[in-house]
């Protein structure tokens, strides 16, 4: 059933047995993501290929498809922005996936290329559990880490929050 809804939305998605997520945009970048956990004894939970795209209505439904999985522990998200495909596209998409359905799993990411600066600048006032890596490898090794330890309290409700309290205090209650 994922394989199909990625399908209809454009995206490539094969589920694994492993409790790393993995996201990324463009195939052999997905690979080498997939590669990078594995080398670290770390086991992907799924190859999540997301193809260059304008439309964060996509990427959203992407991130909701891979967090929909239980089993993930930690999402590596591993983004060269190119071409049409950029960052802040991927960063939105998130975001908008967390309104739509908390998320309570860290996030790895490594963000490159076009609008890579702006797309930081927002996820780290997003209050999400992002943790940012420079390179594939260290963002590797965070993810598998992270994968391993304990259950312990995430970030919630941040962006929804600030919502709620904007909505509130603007006089839209009810509308």
């Amino acid at each position: 059933a994922r394989e199909e809804s990625a399908s209809r939305y454009g995206f490539n998605y094969i589920r694994l047995d492993g409790n790393v997520g993995t996201f990324s945009s463009g195939a052999g970048l997905a690979m080498a993501t997939l590669d990078a956990v594995v080398d670290l004894d770390g086991k992907p939970a799924n190859f999540l290929d997301v193809p260059p795209v304008l439309e964060v209505s996509r990427v959203k439904q992407a991130f909701l498809l891979a967090l929909t999985d239980s089993r993930i522990r930690c999402l590596l998200l591993n983004v060269f922005g190119a071409g049409i495909m950029r960052c802040d596209t991927i960063a939105d998409g998130l975001l908008l996936a967390h309104l739509e359905k908390p998320i309570t799993v860290d996030i790895v990411a490594r963000l490159a290329g076009t609008n890579a600066q702006l797309a930081i600048s927002r996820l780290e006032r997003s209050g999400l559990p992002i943790h940012f890596s420079s390179d594939l490898a260290s963002a590797a090794k965070a993810a598998v880490e992270l994968a391993a330890t304990p259950d312990r309290p995430k970030s919630r409700g941040v962006i929804t929050g600030r919502i709620g309290r904007w909505l509130n205090s603007s006089g839209h209650r009810g509308r």
